[in-house]
């Protein structure tokens, strides 16, 4: 409430607000909401009884429709290189945007969810932690692309986000579609993420040898001063013991999914 916006670039500050932070360029983010501004109207279309057949719900579970909800942002992704961005930090917008595309399909247009209740059967709306952990996801790489040097956001995809990308590739490949317009992008994922793992750690490396391990703490500690309340750290603890303690994977996955609420209302 206290950033000084007189004009619409001005909201550039709410994503990084540092010397030198990228500069807002219409043009990429125009390409980057292309394919969500396309999707809707092709729901809107689907509306008229005629093209009910085309209706997001109606498309096929397989690569029909996951690969152009992927390929859709090839125009951004090839427009960031001409652009100068180095291709790891191209690399996290496609994880954003292909993040945020799964919400948008299946919560917001009413398709068919390809990623969870298309290979598991699970039923995705109904799981309140799923649309909140993705958005999470495709925020954390949307952020770390404007702000590729911050040390918070590098150790947070060592240490996180970089083995769980091992894990959701792995889980992709298995459990999602066989066909190649399926696992195209999916296989095109592990060359993202090998890539930008690789890169990513000779950047902290090499951070390590010029700053030193010491200030790059102290810059951490500073920017991200982590604190637990006495009742949040009993409501923590509550929660471990209770997944401990849980007779099922539906109680489990159910206390799991709590935590984003109890997040959101201060508890947690």
């Amino acid at each position: 409430m206290a950033m000084p916006v007189a004009k619409f670039t001005d909201l550039n500050a709410m994503w990084v607000d540092i010397d030198g932070a990228r500069v807002f360029d219409f043009l990429a983010v125009a390409l980057g909401l292309l394919p969500f501004v396309s999707t809707a109207l092709y729901k809107v279309m689907s509306c008229f009884p005629t093209l009910g057949w085309a209706s997001p719900a109606k498309r096929p579970g397989n690569g029909r429709t996951f690969f152009p909800l992927h390929f859709c942002f090839a125009p951004c992704y090839l427009y960031l290189i001409y652009a100068g961005w180095v291709l790891e930090d191209v690399h996290k917008v496609m994880y954003a945007l292909a993040s945020f595309m799964p919400i948008w399909w299946v919560n917001c247009l009413g398709g068919k969810d390809l990623w969870i209740e298309e290979p598991l059967g699970l039923p995705a709306r109904e799981i309140a932690f799923t649309p909140t952990w993705i958005v999470s996801h495709g925020v954390f790489f949307l952020q770390w692309a404007l702000d590729p040097s911050d040390y918070i956001n590098r150790l947070v995809f060592i240490f996180y986000m970089c083995p769980q990308l091992v894990y959701l590739n792995y889980y992709f490949r298995n459990a999602c579609c066989k066909d190649w317009g399926t696992q195209l992008p999916i296989l095109f994922s592990y060359v993202m993420h090998a890539h930008m793992t690789v890169l990513e750690l000779y950047k902290f490396w090499t951070d390590i040898q010029n700053v030193g391990i010491i200030e790059i703490t102290n810059a951490v500690v500073k920017d991200c001063p982590l604190h637990f309340t006495t009742p949040q750290f009993i409501v923590f603890i509550t929660i471990l013991v209770l997944l401990y303690l849980s007779p099922n994977a539906q109680c489990r996955w159910s206390l799991y999914s709590l935590c984003g609420p109890l997040n959101w209302l201060g508890l947690l």
